[in-house]
């Protein structure tokens, strides 16, 4: 493996370029804001933190992939593929997938083909080369190159959603040249797939103001199921740019169903956010109009929309119109979903009794639905706890099924510490018995901790994280906690402290933080030694 990574290292005398967000989205890295050209130091730091990293001692190498992973990630994000290929053949066992495709994709960039295909080949599982291979087209179609990104996206499996994404950049690609019937014509292998094929297209040509060629490609679709569905590309689009009235026009072109039911959704969610609650309800009447017409997907895409509009229905002031619309859900889950979402309107506006009564519409039975009940309970005792209601919170816990008392007391701890009562969620913390609820309340007040700057306790919170397999809340805290502390402290002193951890996942982590932090501040450390 080692020996395939080494062949695929690009050229490095090949001045790097910025890295699109979609590789740090993707693979849940933590991006830098602008350009960075020289990061020295954090560099030294992620070389210090992956050889530490290496030495992590788990049975199954569990915690030692999850750090190895996010250093690499983070080098990646300071463009210093070469060390990131290192970090990865320093992963003994399991999938390097998610470290492969973040080079590969960060290679398209630098306009390095060649080298992001050799890396494609590297891929242990197809869906994930097909992202890769996808990126790779998308690059080559950026560059004006659209026959070889359509060999490019020919290699693609169809049945993976690499295969969707490379031929929606393609044709993207080639709206933006002008060049629309060609477009569809790429398109059309994925619009049979993906009703949502032309958003991205529909999004791009509204951003630029050129809705006259929105609507032209739109009109050159046949087939009237995928022209609604680009019809509510563009809805989106125009109410990305505030355009409400234009999206209300082109809603009103779509022919009733479910693309129509759900672009007036999103019209109302719109008015409801610029304050307009009495429009939104309106709207949300037309919705519900056009949902008579759904025939696609049997109960389920009639039952999904309902239960979203039941939802936004709550939050615009109408509790017994979203009441009716949740109970005209055929399919149990849905209906269910939008009891709850009710319900947390209820509760938003502080009425508890009200949102108790709700609740009791969910069934009890299956149990997806039972669940559900269950954690609208939980948000219950959450509110209770945000009033100040501590005893009344920890009733309804006590109320609960037996296997969600635990998750309750998580949650009223989780909500203490939010509220600033460290104290309290300790206390409430120690009444938790299941390990992983322990485990994972911890994280989260130590998470609170953090962002009060409250650097002291949240080390200490992390201390009390119960030893088991695997670590990566335990890694994943103390990398938030120093990341967080270099903002507002001499990042030597950071360091200092990090250089005392002798568990070398804890140490790890600490120095990954840190050199995120330096990333994100661009703040300059120099002369940093390994410890």
């Amino acid at each position: 493996m080692e020996s395939s990574l080494q062949a695929a290292k690009p050229n490095f005398l090949i001045v790097i370029g910025v890295l699109t967000a979609i590789v740090c989205v993707a693979t849940s890295a933590t991006c830098a804001t602008g350009i960075i050209s020289d990061v020295p130091e954090a560099k030294n730091l992620l070389i210090q933190a992956s050889h530490i990293a290496a030495k992590i001692n788990d049975k199954w190498h569990i915690n030692e992939q999850h750090a190895l992973e996010r250093i690499a990630l983070a080098q990646i994000n300071i463009q210093a593929l070469e060390d990131a290929f290192n970090t990865l053949s320093l992963i003994k066992e399991g999938d390097k997938d998610q470290i492969l495709i973040a080079i590969a994709k960060a290679q398209t960039q630098i306009g390095d083909v060649k080298a992001a295909q050799q890396t494609a080949k590297m891929f242990r599982s197809g869906i994930n080369q097909s992202h890769a291979l996808a990126a790779i087209a998308a690059a080559q179609a950026q560059s004006a190159n659209v026959d070889a990104a359509l060999k490019t996206a020919s290699l693609i499996d169809p049945k993976t959603s690499g295969y969707e994404i490379a031929y929606q950049q393609i044709s993207r690609a080639q709206i933006a040249d002008g060049n629309l019937d060609s477009a569809l014509v790429t398109a059309s292998p994925i619009m049979d797939i993906t009703p949502y094929a032309l958003w991205g297209a529909m999004n791009d040509l509204v951003s630029i103001g050129n809705l006259d060629s929105a609507r032209q490609l739109a009109s050159k679709i046949p087939d009237p199921y995928q022209k609604g569905y680009a019809l509510e590309g563009l809805v989106v689009a125009q109410l990305q740019t505030g355009d409400i009235q234009g999206a209300l026009h082109t809603a009103a072109s779509i022919e009733a169903g479910h693309p129509q039911a759900s672009a007036l959704k999103a019209i109302a969610d719109k008015q409801l956010k610029t304050g307009d609650s009495s429009a939104a309800r309106h709207t949300l009447q037309d919705a519900i109009q056009a949902t008579t017409r759904i025939t696609n997907s049997g109960d389920i895409a009639k039952s999904d929309i309902l239960w979203r509009i039941a939802a936004t229905q709550a939050a615009a002031g109408d509790l017994n119109g979203a009441k009716v619309t949740a109970a005209a859900i055929k399919t149990e889950a849905h209906k269910a979903f939008a009891f709850h979402d009710i319900a947390r309107a209820q509760i938003a506006r502080g009425d508890i009794e009200g949102a108790r009564k709700t609740i009791k519409q969910i069934a009890e039975e299956p149990i997806s639905q039972s669940n559900t009940r269950s954690v609208a309970e939980l948000d219950i005792a959450g509110a209770q706890v945000k009033a100040g209601h501590l005893s009344d919170a920890k009733a309804t816990v006590d109320s609960l099924n037996k296997e969600y008392r635990q998750t309750g007391l998580g949650t009223i701890a989780r909500v203490q510490a939010e509220t600033g009562d460290f104290t309290g969620a300790m206390e409430t913390v120690a009444a938790i018995k299941d390990t992983d609820v322990k485990s994972s309340t911890l994280h989260e007040i130590a998470q609170a901790q953090t962002n009060a700057g409250d650097f002291k306790g949240a080390v200490q919170t992390v201390a009390l994280i119960p030893d088991q397999e695997p670590q990566w809340q335990k890694f994943d805290t103390l990398r938030d906690i120093s990341r967080a502390r270099v903002k507002t402290t001499n990042a030597k002193e950071v360091l200092a402290w990090a250089n005392t951890i002798t568990n070398p996942l804890e140490h790890s982590a600490a120095l990954l933080g840190i050199a995120e932090g330096l990333i994100k501040e661009n703040h300059s450390l120099p002369h940093i030694t390994a410890p």
